[in-house]
């Protein structure tokens, strides 16, 4: 194995004896070992190619204070801390330990010096399997990508969605485009966290795709805003499509997984008219964001119907669009 694909383990000891015992053993077990005297170092100067942290206890309260905040940074998201002392810890110590933000407690003894070694190689074990989940998820997400779906929701991408615009468009039928806006999201991430956030985002399009016909075309337009595209379909129809799709939505329930109790989005509905038709993708979106906007203003968790496409009345908000098309495209 060539030396840049040896694991890394960091030792902090502020000992001399402590730090080269440790030292001796990760090198002796086939690691690249590197030293440093204090946890301060390691926070003034994090590096994110380590793979895990063994870190020898020295004041209990200290080291598990200094453990939480190395465990907060994102340098270290991924990595194992492992907390080690002359002694074995009493159990007390053990479970202060782990909630403070260690991953695991053990003795450097002599005489536990085997089962240091096996929690080494678990750790690092389970280190190259979670490096090796993430290589394919981003692989996988590129894949996605570049096939035009969202990689958090699944749903088609911008530049799918509006190229699914534009074949409608050129089609010339009657169709709808439904564009819905999650309700006060900021507050969602806000409160309870980004974690939450994405997982409402995921709902919401599971929610949206959940109640399409054969046909019709769900993508995420950019952030918490979401747009269908529903084929074949005269104002009043496509009013009562999007009211299934705000219902769908507003049944949701996050609060089992930490969330809000419940989601609800707002949705503005354009329909083309082959009569009077909107010239462009970005005529049409703008004419359904404009009714979202109304959606937003009469109260949110309600549909608004838009106004006919008008040439005059559209120009500005058609180029603002357009404008806003270009900033979301990758």
């Amino acid at each position: 194995m060539w030396a840049e694909d040896l694991q890394r383990v960091l030792v902090i000891a502020e000992g001399i004896e402590p730090r080269t015992d440790l030292l001796r053993l990760c090198m002796g077990e086939g690691y690249q070992a590197s030293p440093v005297a204090t946890p301060e170092m390691v926070i003034a100067k994090p590096d994110a190619s380590i793979d895990l942290i063994l870190m020898v206890v020295e004041d209990h309260g200290c080291t598990l204070e200094l453990c939480g905040e190395i465990r907060t940074m994102e340098a270290f998201r991924s990595v194992a801390i492992l907390l080690v002392s002359p002694q074995p810890p009493e159990p007390e110590q053990a479970a202060a330990a782990l909630l403070a933000g260690a991953d695991d407690y053990c003795s450097f003894d002599p005489r536990w010096r085997v089962e240091l070694r096996a929690r080494l190689r678990v750790h690092l074990r389970n280190k190259r399997m979670r490096d090796a989940v993430d290589r394919l998820r981003g692989e996988r997400n590129n894949l996605r990508s570049r096939q035009g779906v969202d990689s958090l929701t699944g749903a088609l991408g911008r530049r799918a969605l509006s190229d699914s615009v534009q074949r409608a468009l050129d089609g010339g039928a009657p169709f709808a485009v439904l564009f819905a806006d999650i309700d006060h999201f900021k507050r969602v991430n806000d409160t309870f966290g980004h974690q939450i956030g994405d997982l409402a985002l995921q709902r919401v399009a599971e929610a949206l795709s959940g109640e399409r016909r054969s046909g019709d075309v769900c993508g995420r337009y950019g952030g918490e805003e979401f747009v269908l595209l529903v084929c074949n379909v005269q104002a009043h129809e496509a009013e009562r499509i999007a009211e299934r799709h705000r219902r769908a939505v507003a049944s949701l329930r996050l609060a089992a997984h930490g969330g809000p109790e419940r989601v609800t989005i707002s949705i503005g509905v354009a329909v083309f008219d082959p009569e009077n038709p909107d010239p462009t993708v970005a005529a049409i979106l703008s004419r359904a964001d404009t009714a979202l906007y109304h959606a937003k203003d009469a109260g949110r968790d309600c549909v608004i119907m838009a106004e006919r496409y008008s040439a005059k009345a559209s120009a500005h908000a058609e180029r603002a669009m357009q404008l806003r098309l270009e900033a979301k495209t990758p």
